[in-house]
């Protein structure tokens, strides 16, 4: 736990916060180079393996190789293979040391070759997560203690001194009903294997697991490796309250093609998920939200990888759309895979929550922002560890203004540098369209800038500018859900009640961008896409103002038809980091300024302002672009023309918004509207 946490705990009296989710818990991905190198989790929240322990499993994804699993009990340099029998082996260029923020590789080619892709997942040592257990097998029956500090959902075992299958207990095998009766072989496809003396016929404590006389398990003289995986519900003990779960291991039946396809409700939004059907013989799978499991419309194929195979990422049984996660946990629609949704079998799973669950107090850790006028076909990289969402304009005005891609709705994957070519779904700002596929800019590469996977834009011209945005507490948020046509809630995780959200239907065209707003109400709502003043409705928000874990729909097409999907962009205020607000004008001549206090202190990055009593355009500003005492280049979000001014000769620049520290300043101009005397202004300001 950090410092500034224990100190927040204390403050607030909430009985002292957990661990949050990127502490223990972690994803990165890297091209090889062949040279030592350190993975590192500083940019984010350092997770600790030299202090704390943990597991770090490796797979090179671009082609086949083993999955390599490294932990902190066994040491460095001591690989083992999830997709085989072998024993440990020893390898001084593979994992080559912990370190208090990640990990540091050889040039061993399972981890480092030159031009392949890599990921890997990180499980740090922490109660009511993760824990490691190294044993001698005795051959007897007997109990192990742990430190997991409660029942283990899932425990990997392996004998490191020989090759043996591995073998995998889960609280969910059988459909919940004596699990500790069965077992599976990681390594393998085998359904669940009846074995009553595997774990001894006796479910794991809080502070034991059981063992029989099996080899898998406890052959005597053996060294063996436990790998245990916590079940939260309700007790996960988390976050800055301490009181969050993060880990769930799960069962369900598949019911694949009925239009009754399960809807798992895990409490929370899943970022990584393992599968595996234990009725009929199947490969496991890993899907993970960075490599590409996303909520799609289209079906998009998602990334999986098979702990069971050494394939490359999705040619383990051909690989496929495996559902969508959720903002409560995942949806298994349009999912038809043997291992993960196959009619009338058991299945079970093993998810892990979406980071962060602290409220940021760094702007430039949640938004990121860049500009590149080099001209031509330009290739263009957003902030790529900040890219849950991201948006590219052509300055100079282009037909797709302000394109809108994040990560749950899924970044098109390729090696491609086409200019104008990618199959991303995006949305633009000034239209009413759904989601457009073709002739876009943004995508993902496979290709890495650090350890995260580049998003970039590509586009012929010149003179771009892009906005990456982290999903964090407080800030930001996205959610996905189908229409209903009936009034209803949805449950979102901004943690608390947003100030602003833009909705917009994706599936279908004739759509407005609905735009709630703290200071309009809910019984109003805003066009994005349009000039028009708020809108009086009561089907749309329902009338119902949001809260912190849920915002209300009514019964309006744009935003809850039936049949048709939607995305919602929540916005909220953070100390120090964003404001969502209102302000009064005060202009009446030149000269006429006012001071609008975001609490910054170093000044607004990142300015919006929608003059709501007036027609008026939704008017962007921002650093990149310049806000200083004598200019201010103005984009706008409901129009497709380029930012005012252009550059040309024959426009005059307006100083409509200065710099201060505190947020920005707005001036009177009669020409564009920010500060008319008595109009009313809502904003949005990042720091």
């Amino acid at each position: 736990m950090t410092a500034s946490k224990i100190v927040a705990a204390a403050a607030s009296g909430v009985g002292g916060a957990g661990p949050d989710v990127d502490e223990v818990y972690g994803i990165r991905m890297w091209e090889g180079t062949d040279g030592s190198r350190t993975i590192s989790y500083s940019d984010t929240t350092d997770i600790d393996l030299s202090g704390e322990g943990g597991l770090v499993w490796i797979k090179k994804y671009t082609s086949s190789d083993n999955h390599q699993l490294f932990d902190t009990v066994r040491g460095a340099t001591k690989p083992l293979v999830s997709n085989d029998t072998d024993a440990e082996s020893t390898s001084s260029q593979s994992l080559k040391t912990f370190t208090a923020a990640g990990f540091q590789l050889g040039t061993d080619g399972g981890v480092n070759s030159n031009s392949s892709g890599y990921i890997g997942f990180t499980f740090r040592k922490a109660e009511k997560f993760f824990d490691i257990v190294q044993y001698t097998g005795n051959g007897s029956n007997r109990a192990i203690n742990h430190n997991l500090g409660s029942a283990p959902g899932m425990m990997l075992f392996k004998k490191t001194s020989g090759p043996q299958n591995w073998a995998v207990y889960h609280r969910g095998a059988n459909g919940g009903s004596n699990p500790e009766d069965y077992y599976f072989r990681l390594n393998g496809t085998n359904a669940q294997i009846n074995d009553t003396n595997q774990f001894q016929s006796t479910a794991p404590t809080s502070t034991q697991f059981f063992l029989g006389t099996d080899s898998d398990t406890n052959s005597n003289g053996q060294t063996y490796i436990c790998y245990l995986f916590a079940h939260n519900d309700g007790d996960g003990g988390f976050g800055e309250n301490g009181d969050a779960d993060i880990i769930k291991c799960g069962y369900y039946t598949g019911n694949s093609g009925s239009g009754s396809e399960p809807v798992i409700d895990l409490g929370f939004e899943p970022q990584w998920i393992m599968f595996k059907n234990t009725t009929t013989a199947s490969d496991w799978f890993m899907y993970n939200t960075q490599q590409g499991w996303r909520n799609s419309v289209s079906n998009l194929k998602d990334f999986s990888l098979a702990p069971n195979s050494n394939v490359a990422q999705n040619s383990a049984s051909g690989g496929a759309e495996a559902g969508s996660p959720t903002s409560t946990g995942f949806d298994l629609r349009g999912c038809g895979l043997t291992a993960v949704n196959r009619t009338g079998d058991n299945h079970i799973y093993v998810a892990i929550r979406k980071g962060s669950l602290n409220v940021p107090t760094n702007a430039t850790k949640v938004f990121g922002l860049d500009t590149d006028t080099t001209g031509g076909s330009s290739v263009v990289n957003f902030r790529p560890h900040l890219c849950d969402m991201a948006w590219f304009a052509k300055l100079d005005g282009h037909a797709r203004n302000v394109q809108v891609a994040d990560r749950v709705r899924g970044f098109h994957q390729t090696s491609a540098n086409s200019d104008d070519s990618y199959t991303s779904p995006i949305l633009a700002t000034n239209n009413e369209n759904e989601e457009e596929y073709t002739g876009n800019a943004i995508h993902q590469t496979n290709t890495n800038i650090a350890t995260f996977p580049v998003v970039r834009g590509v586009s012929s011209g010149s003179n771009f500018c892009l906005w990456s945005f982290k999903r964090a507490p407080s800030f930001f948020d996205i959610v996905c859900w189908e229409g209903s046509n009936s009034a209803r809630t949805i449950t979102h995780n901004l943690g608390v009640a947003p100030e602003m959200m833009w909705v917009k239907c994706r599936s279908a065209n004739s759509r407005a961008w609905n735009v709630y707003h703290k200071d309009t109400g809910a019984t109003h709502y805003n066009q994005l896409n349009s000039t028009a003043n708020p809108i009086d409705a009561s089907n749309v928000w329902n009338d119902t103002a949001p809260t912190s874990s849920v915002f209300s729909l009514g019964d309006g097409a744009a935003v809850n038809e039936s049949g048709k999907f939607f995305v919602g962009f929540l916005f909220a205020s953070a100390d120090g980091v964003s404001k969502v607000g209102t302000y009064t004008g005060n202009g009446s001549s030149s000269g006429d300024t006012q001071t609008i206090d975001c609490g910054f202190t170093s000044g607004a990055r990142l300015i919006m302002i929608k003059n709501v009593v007036d027609t008026g355009d939704w008017a962007l500003f921002d650093t990149a672009r310049g806000i200083n005492a004598s200019k201010a280049e103005r984009l706008r979000l409901n129009t497709n023309d380029a930012q005012v001014p252009n550059g040309s000769p024959s426009q005059t620049y307006h100083d409509l918004i200065d710099a201060h520290n505190s947020g920005f300043i707005v001036n009177y101009d009669a020409s564009l509207d920010v500060n008319s005397n008595g109009k009313k202004y809502i904003f949005w300001a990042i720091a």
